[in-house]
């Protein structure tokens, strides 16, 4: 009986088979998240549309991996020439990757100007460098529509709009990242309630986490592709890289105290509910938060004066033994 003479063709579809696997499992995270999201989250519409946009990105974009998966290793099976061919499902993909990223930089954005409204220009870097980000990625599928050989990813015009796409996603990342760490560092600097340091404490961290990861994706993924992009181990990074956003930007939803928590915990300073609401996109309501059962129950049986749930003062708790309004401080 005679004997096939095995073929390898590990070389072309390594990257792009450790990229399926990789953002695949990762997609089992984000469903977590996202139900961890839907039973304990209190969020109005806006940020509940926000992260269902997210989670159903992230599905498409593992659908379309398939899609390209079947097409090189099932559909055209033995057809090594299509191993040299950028696949539409790749470039769909991209294209979810890229819209993802834009989104989660806008939220960012809005989060940072509403933490601080007299500072425009940190938004406003995010919101610019997004947008040439966003542009220079859909000049880059243009350009890979175009040309859809994989020996065509080195043509000065695509590496450069590469380049340049992932320049504008690092400072925007980057300055996002500084101005919420900045917020958060500044409230747990000034907070005197402990519940209330320990909550920025974590939303600290999950920023500086977030923001160091995706911050290394980026630069690991713009080294290797400028170095050899028509090596596709760059794949892996590269099909996981929205993955990274949605999972870290619903942690730092999930990551927050819940409004019930926030509560029955019986104190809280006026600067972290402002932070913890401004990621709930309620500030409405967030400067006019005053439930006077969460902050006399702790604090003994004494009364305010007009004591009303509507009423439009502030109640800062910063010591134990001492509850303030806007007007009075009442030792209790």
């Amino acid at each position: 009986m005679p004997t096939v003479e095995d073929i390898d063709i590990s070389s072309g579809v390594d990257g792009i088979f450790a990229g399926f696997v990789l953002s695949t499992a990762l997609l089992g995270v984000t469903i977590l998240q996202a139900w961890t999201y839907v039973n304990h989250n209190n969020d109005d519409w806006k940020l509940r549309t926000l992260v269902a946009v997210l989670v159903v990105s992230d599905i498409l974009s593992t659908i379309f991996n398939s899609i390209f998966i079947h097409e090189y290793l099932v559909q055209h099976f033995g057809n090594f020439l299509r191993l040299f061919t950028v696949s539409s499902g790749i470039l769909a993909e991209f294209l979810i990757t890229i819209i993802v990223i834009f989104i989660v930089q806008l939220f960012f954005a809005s989060r940072v100007y509403l933490l601080n409204r007299k500072n425009i220009w940190a938004p406003a870097i995010i919101v610019i460098t997004a947008v040439l980000g966003f542009g220079s990625g859909i000049f880059t599928i243009v350009k890979q529509f175009q040309h859809r050989q994989v020996a065509d990813l080195a043509l000065p015009a695509v590496r450069i709009s590469v380049g340049f796409d992932q320049a504008m996603i690092l400072i925007s990342d980057g300055v996002a990242t500084v101005a919420l760490s900045m917020s958060f560092a500044k409230a747990r600097s000034s907070s005197r309630v402990k519940r209330s340091i320990t909550m920025l404490q974590d939303l600290l961290a999950y920023t500086v986490t977030r923001g160091l990861l995706v911050t290394l994706l980026d630069v690991v993924f713009m080294i290797m592709f400028a170095i050899d992009p028509t090596n596709l181990n760059w794949m892996p990074i590269h099909l996981s890289l929205s993955k990274f956003y949605v999972i870290t930007t619903i942690a730092i939803l999930n990551g927050r105290p819940s409004a019930q928590a926030s509560r029955n915990a019986g104190y809280a300073d006026s600067e972290s509910v402002q932070i913890s609401s401004t990621f709930a996109t309620r500030t409405a309501n967030t400067a006019t938060l005053r439930a006077p059962e969460y902050a006399l129950q702790s604090f003994g049986n004494k009364t305010f004066v007009e004591d009303n749930v509507n009423d439009s003062k502030n109640i800062l708790v910063t010591q134990e033994k001492s509850v303030y309004n806007d007007d009075h401080k009442f030792t209790v």
